[in-house]
């Protein structure tokens, strides 16, 4: 690979992450417009439905957002790349964190949510906890 396809590689697939993350948090967003509270299980059965698509983006994330960083040791030990190439991948992460935090808000205001009776929030709540601390749905 020639340094001028790393470099496209490295600054090409961050910024494909962030469309990616906007494209998953307007997912998120109408989600919360057409249901700001749980009040039925249909209202869990989409929030299932939306944390899905969530938790498998977000493991797509890791490999788009991860293969820049090989990309560019691979490319500083084999040659196309100098050191001093760690700028590109140093920006683009950048905007990629700023980006994140944005899109995290949405997700706290979804993992936040009131929910109509005790039962429906014991669901809830386990939904939740899945998304933040597993890699799959267990559902």
């Amino acid at each position: 690979m020639d340094r001028s396809t790393m470099l496209a590689l490295i600054l090409g697939l961050p910024l494909l992450g962030i469309a990616a993350g906007m494209y998953f948090a307007g997912i998120l967003k109408r989600f919360l417009q057409d249901t700001p509270r749980i009040e039925t299980t249909a209202d869990l059965d989409r929030l299932r439905s939306v944390v899905k698509v969530q938790m498998y983006a977000a493991l797509a994330m890791i490999a788009v957002l991860g293969a820049p960083i090989v990309i560019y040791i691979i490319g500083v030990f084999r040659g196309p790349l100098r050191v001093g190439d760690f700028v590109y991948p140093l920006v683009v992460n950048l905007l990629v964190i700023v980006a994140g935090r944005s899109n995290r808000r949405v997700e706290r205001r979804v993992q936040s949510l009131q929910c109509a009776d005790p039962d429906l929030k014991a669901e809830y709540d386990s939904i939740v906890c899945a998304w933040e601390r597993k890699a799959l749905p267990d559902w």
